[in-house]
């Protein structure tokens, strides 16, 4: 897989920060899918570590820097970060250094909030939240 150059810290909106992540781990998901089927059909184990590496890169490049226990697992099937599933409703600034990127996820019929923070000049995903009736919880990324 081609490896894409990062973008100047300039360039990267809230909103191209989060698909750059969909992108990311939705591609991640692909190949952990691709790899554990092969693995199954060869009758082994799928080494894992690979995957968990990648997956750190990930969370690395685009979350702010904290423990995230239940995102640091790997899970696999479907992919639930599909940038064509995934509308865009809105963007709020609720600081300079505070973005929400409202979304409507039309597979799972859900809405959902992601919240970005600034730091070091960047912006990074920092959590995301989903409504469930008229209230917001917080899910794991």
């Amino acid at each position: 897989m081609a490896k894409r150059a990062a973008k100047p810290a300039e360039e990267m909106t809230p909103e191209k920060v989060l698909w750059a992540f969909f992108r990311d781990y939705r591609q991640l998901t692909r190949d952990l899918n691709r790899e554990d089927r092969a693995a199954d059909r060869a009758g082994r184990e799928l080494d894992y570590g690979p995957f968990e590496a990648r997956l750190r890169v990930i969370l690395a490049a685009h979350c702010t820097p904290r423990p995230r226990p239940q995102s640091e697992a790997l899970s696999w099937g479907t992919p639930e970060y599909d940038p064509k599933a995934e509308a865009l409703v809105r963007i709020v600034y609720e600081s300079p250094r505070r973005a929400v990127v409202y979304t409507k996820n039309s597979s799972m019929d859900e809405d959902r909030q992601f919240i970005l923070l600034q730091q070091g000049g960047r912006w990074l995903l920092d959590s995301r939240k989903v409504r469930y009736g008229r209230k917001w919880d917080r899910v794991c990324l």
